[in-house]
C-alpha cells in the first residue's frame, strides 16, 4: 500500500453530501472510496485509511456501468482484499463513443469540475477538436480552460488567435508545460474539494503538466515526433492524483478520435455565437436550413457568422444525432437478449427440474 500524499479525508478526495444521500441503511456496512486508478479493468480505489488494489463484485459487472477513474464506491473489505459492491451516481460523468467502430459509450472520468483542454503550438494543433473537447465538457457542465502548450518553442500568436475564437469566452492560456510557473498560473482554478481533467491528444504536455501541478516527477513523458508533430502515448492509464493544499487532478491517455454521444445542449453551447441569432428565427423550430426569417442563415449571409464555425456545428449536431440513435438501438439490442437469455435459462432450468422430478 502506497500514496503520493499523506491519507486524506473524504472531503479532501472531493466527497460531497450528493453521494451521502445516496447510501442507504442496507450499505452502511459498507467503506467510501473513490477510484484513483483504472488500468482495463483493474482499479485502486482510497479512502480515509489508504489505498487498495480493488475488484468488482460480479453483480456489480452486470449490473451497469463499470466504476471510472473519479467515481466514488462502496466496497467491502474481506481480510486485506478489497471488493466493489456499489457505484454511486456521479455529480457528472465525461464520455465518448468507443473509439473505433464498436456501437458503445466508453466512460472517462467521473464527477470532474474543471476541464483543461490541452493542445500544442505545432502541426498538430485543430480548432475543430478543440470545439469538439469543448462540447464533451460543456455538456455534462464543467468549467472549461484552454491551454495552449509548447508557446516557449514558437510565436504563439497565430494559435491564440485561431483559439480564441473557438474558446467563445472561456479562458485561454498559452503555457510553456516545463516552467515552474505555469503551476502557479493554472492551480488557481482547482478549489479544494474540486477535480480537473487533463483532456488533449498525446504529445501536448499533459504529463508534463501534472509534474508541474504535483511538484515532483509522477507521471512519465516523452517527446513528441518532429516529422509530423504527433505524440507517442506515455500515459496509458487513467489516475488521479492529490494536489498539495486540497483538489484532485485526472490525467488521461491522449484521444485523437473523439466522437460524441447524444447530448445536442453541449454542441450547442460549444458555439455560443450561433445560439444569439438562433433566438432571433421567424420559427422556435427552425432547422436552419431553408426556413423563411431564419436570423442564422442571414447572419451567414452576412459574414457575421463564420461559415468555417457553422459547419462545424452541423456536423457535430448530425454526428450526435447519429450516435444517440445508434447507442439507443445497441443498448435496446442489449437488453432484448438479456431477456431472450434469461427466459432461455429458465425453460431449461424448468426442464431440468421436471426430469429431476
Amino acid at each position: 500500500m502506497s500514496s503520493n500524499t499523506p491519507t486524506p479525508t473524504l472531503a479532501r478526495l472531493g466527497w460531497h453530501t450528493f453521494f451521502e444521500r445516496q447510501i442507504d441503511d442496507a450499505r452502511r456496512h459498507l467503506h467510501a472510496a473513490r477510484v484513483i486508478g483504472q488500468h482495463h479493468e483493474r482499479l485502486r480505489i482510497q479512502h480515509e485509511h489508504g489505498i487498495h488494489d480493488a475488484a468488482v463484485a460480479g453483480a456489480l459487472r452486470h449490473a451497469g456501468r463499470l466504476p471510472v477513474v473519479g467515481d466514488w464506491v462502496l466496497f467491502a473489505d474481506y481480510g486485506g482484499t478489497a471488493r466493489i459492491e456499489a457505484c454511486l451516481h456521479a455529480r457528472s460523468l465525461l464520455a465518448r463513443r468507443a473509439a473505433g467502430t464498436r456501437l458503445a459509450e466508453q466512460a472517462i472520468a467521473a464527477n470532474v469540475d474543471i476541464a483543461f483542454i490541452v493542445s500544442a503550438c505545432n502541426d498538430d494543433f485543430s480548432p475543430r477538436r478543440l470545439e469538439r473537447y469543448l462540447a464533451l465538457t460543456l455538456a455534462v457542465g464543467m468549467r472549461p480552460v484552454l491551454l495552449l502548450t509548447r508557446a516557449d518553442l514558437t510565436d504563439p500568436t497565430p494559435y491564440l488567435a485561431a483559439a480564441q475564437t473557438v474558446a467563445a469566452g472561456h479562458p485561454l492560456l498559452a503555457v510553456d508545460a516545463h516552467a515552474a510557473e505555469t503551476a502557479t498560473r493554472l492551480r488557481p482554478w482547482i478549489d479544494a474539494g474540486e477535480t480537473a481533467v487533463l483532456l488533449g491528444s498525446s504529445g501536448v504536455g499533459k504529463s508534463t503538466l501534472v509534474n508541474r501541478l504535483l511538484g515532483r516527477e509522477f507521471a512519465a513523458t516523452a517527446a513528441i515526433r518532429n516529422e509530423d508533430s504527433k505524440g507517442r502515448h506515455t500515459t496509458t492509464a487513467r489516475n488521479l492524483y492529490l494536489l498539495e493544499g486540497g483538489g484532485c487532478l485526472i490525467d488521461t491517455p491522449g484521444m485523437r478520435e473523439l466522437q460524441l454521444t447524444g447530448d445536442e445542449a453541449g454542441a450547442d453551447q460549444a458555439f455560443p455565437e450561433l445560439s444569439r441569432y438562433a433566438g432571433q428565427c421567424r420559427f422556435s423550430d427552425c432547422t436552419h436550413r431553408h426556413e423563411p426569417g431564419c436570423a442564422v442563415r442571414a447572419a451567414l449571409e452576412r459574414g457575421e457568422i463564420d461559415a468555417a464555425r457553422w459547419e462545424s456545428h452541423e456536423h457535430l449536431r448530425r454526428e450526435q444525432a447519429a450516435n444517440a440513435r445508434r447507442l439507443g438501438d445497441a443498448h435496446e439490442r442489449h437488453r432484448q437478449e438479456k431477456v431472450w437469455g434469461r427466459m432461455v435459462r429458465d425453460a431449461l432450468n424448468a426442464k431440468r427440474r421436471r426430469r429431476e422430478e
